[in-house]
């Protein structure tokens, strides 16, 4: 497996779908708490994966911290930027570098890079998922956010 173009792709979708997700609670004014905690712990979790790639500790925001979905789609884009250019940066061995760190319960974890962005891209899909759920509760159609769905997209650009 060609490790950059494949991230490269997976990051695509990842952006897409939550500039979907965003733009679905935007458009129907969501002022319910859940989908906003949810949205915002998205972009911590992704913001604070990129700090452990790079050996940062130091995280700008706290797991649940919340925001506004404008200041979370800024994060969003300026963190997927980061995010390629990182990955453009590795070469294919890379990947396999070990990252030690402790995870938001303080526990110890040791994983490789193209673990900790599988890990990420999966905590997304998860909590978007939750909000397609808490949508749906309050009898709003969740946007579409499947890969499928993505490489459609894709393809008709083309």
């Amino acid at each position: 497996m060609e490790y950059k173009a494949h991230f490269n792709s997976l990051l695509d979708y990842n952006s897409w779908a939550n500039n979907n997700v965003v733009l679905a609670l935007k458009k129907n004014n969501i002022n319910n708490r859940k989908p906003i905690e949810l949205f915002s712990h998205i972009v911590n979790a992704e913001i604070i994966c990129f700090g452990r790639v790079n050996k940062d500790f130091n995280y700008p925001f706290k797991p649940f911290e919340i925001r506004s979905y404008d200041e979370n789609i800024n994060l969003l884009k300026s963190n997927n930027f980061k995010w390629k250019d990182f990955i453009n940066s590795l070469k294919e061995t890379d990947f396999n570098n070990v990252i030690e760190y402790k995870n938001i319960k303080g526990e110890n974890c040791i994983l490789r890079i193209w673990e900790i962005i599988i890990h990420m891209l999966n905590h997304s899909t998860y909590h978007r998922g939750q909000i397609a759920s808490t949508l749906r509760s309050m009898d709003i159609q969740p946007p579409v956010s499947d890969f499928a769905e993505f490489v459609k997209f894709e393809k008709s650009k083309i």
